[in-house]
């Protein structure tokens, strides 16, 4: 087996092999909904909101319950509180900003279905906190796309994720459906460790920003038409009290209105650099990566991504 040590530290990192035949791709680049069988457990840090699915892409989350979403930044810094070479206190420790969005006064009984099943299952590493036991969680799915159907009465929320762009999030207003009652509320979190902070606001052009001390999201400015003859209606974004809803403009009701706001990909400062390359005797590549926590990619000797598997490990630890 030849072995490839790499150690490169690019935001995006492309491998190329070839032997018989050449093929190329980027670490790091699953941004898909990835089905929860318990390895995302709490991490929204809300009690009672079971998450459903969740996007896991190498220091952001964005974990899907029946009532919203939380989007979530992680980063391993140096410990402020280590003064002394001998003291217990670990060397590294993690960072954490959250944005916990409900819809206000949604519908109990939403339905969370899937679309666009992908071919490659994740695995994940998972250890007991009490009994440190580790145990994995195996051939997980994931998928393109996921919908809330009837989140409001008559209204469906389609969400989409793609590499490039980020998550669309698709409302469709059906025919006597009162958009003046969907509404989300934000709600910020963090740990105290180190300067982190977050906050929101609209700026000039109507875009949503959320800022923090790890990251940056934007939710570009809403696009609204009716379903029928694609005939434009003017609407914008409206954040009062922590709390972001849709001003339109003679919106007829009676018609099917379409809106397409994007969440742009979040920009933070996370590596997904590659640590180690490896290949077997047919030809498949193995790809360990990513900072927290570091990650197992397979691709075939065609270059295809098969599975990858999330380990317990990040670069402070290994």
């Amino acid at each position: 087996m030849r072995l490839l040590s790499v150690l490169i530290f690019s935001t995006i990192v492309t491998l190329t092999f070839g032997q018989k035949s050449n093929w190329s791709t980027s670490f790091a680049n699953q941004k898909v909904f990835i089905e929860n069988k318990g390895q995302f457990d709490g991490r929204n840090w809300q009690k009672n909101s079971k998450i459903e699915y969740a996007i896991d892409y190498n220091g952001f989350n964005a974990f899907f319950t029946p009532n919203g979403l939380t989007y979530r930044f992680d980063k391993i810094i140096k410990n402020p509180d280590k003064k002394l070479e001998h003291s217990h206190e670990p060397k590294r420790i993690n960072i954490s900003e959250l944005v916990n969005i409900n819809w206000l006064n949604s519908n109990e009984n939403v339905s969370i279905t899937t679309d666009e099943k992908i071919e490659p299952y994740f695995s994940y590493a998972i250890k007991n906190p009490l009994t440190k036991e580790v145990y994995n969680i195996n051939h997980i799915k994931g998928f393109n796309k996921l919908i809330y159907k009837n989140l409001y009465n008559n209204v469906d929320v389609e969400y989409e994720a793609q590499f490039e762009k980020g998550i669309k999030y698709t409302l469709f207003v059906h025919s006597g459906a009162d958009l003046s009652k969907v509404m989300m509320k934000y709600n910020k979190r963090h740990t105290n460790i180190k300067s982190e902070f977050i906050t929101y606001s609209i700026d000039e052009s109507g875009n949503f920003n959320i800022k923090s001390s790890l990251g940056e999201i934007t939710e570009l400015k809403p696009y609204a038409y009716y379903k029928d003859n694609k005939q434009e209606v003017k609407i914008k974004f409206q954040f009062e009290n922590d709390i972001l809803s849709f001003d339109i403009e003679n919106y007829d009701n009676t018609r099917e209105l379409v809106i397409d706001p994007w969440v742009v990909s979040p920009t933070f400062n996370s590596s997904t650099a590659v640590w180690e390359v490896e290949t077997d005797g047919i030809g498949n590549v193995y790809v360990i990566g990513g900072e927290t926590p570091m990650k197992l990619e397979k691709y075939n000797s065609t270059g295809t991504w098969q599975w990858t598997y999330t380990t317990l490990w990040d670069t402070a630890t290994v």
